[in-house]
């Protein structure tokens, strides 16, 4: 539940970041007044601001370009990254938890001396070698001593 929480509201994050910079880029380039409502600077003001012939001057199409496209390829290249690192934790998780469950199950069995049970889900577990190899170990001692 947490996990989709953070992915919506990251999904959210990342909109809105891009569409912020969308805004902000094309107010660079065309000069639509969006960050003048809230100064309204006198004319005086702007021509001392800007040298250009029409104050507030435009920017070039390369820059507004590379202004746009530096921040967002580096979010969404980040965001990608992030994506795959928390399916692979996600992923590494389950297995992790699989193992536990396996392993306390065998361990059980080989508690109560149910060795029939404690081999039969040792030769079908996805638990990792080394402890597969120390739980066949007791298993044979346990044969041996039963």
């Amino acid at each position: 539940f947490v996990l989709c929480i953070a992915k919506s509201v990251s999904n959210v994050m990342v909109f809105g970041f891009m569409s912020f910079q969308l805004v902000t880029v094309l107010e660079e380039y065309l000069r639509f007044g969006f960050f003048d409502i809230p100064l309204t600077p006198t004319h005086q003001d702007r021509v001392r601001i800007c040298d250009c012939s029409n104050p507030p001057c435009a920017a070039t199409l390369n820059l507004t370009a590379t202004t746009f496209v530096v921040p967002t390829m580096t979010l969404v290249i980040g965001y990608y990254f992030k994506y795959i690192l928390r399916e692979r934790l996600q992923r590494d998780e389950a297995r992790i938890e699989a193992s536990i469950t396996t392993a306390n199950t065998i361990a059980a069995s080989l508690a109560a001396f149910d060795l029939d049970t404690a081999e039969e889900h040792l030769a079908s577990s996805i638990i990792p070698s080394e402890l597969h190899d120390a739980f066949d170990t007791l298993l044979q001692n346990l044969k041996q001593y039963r």
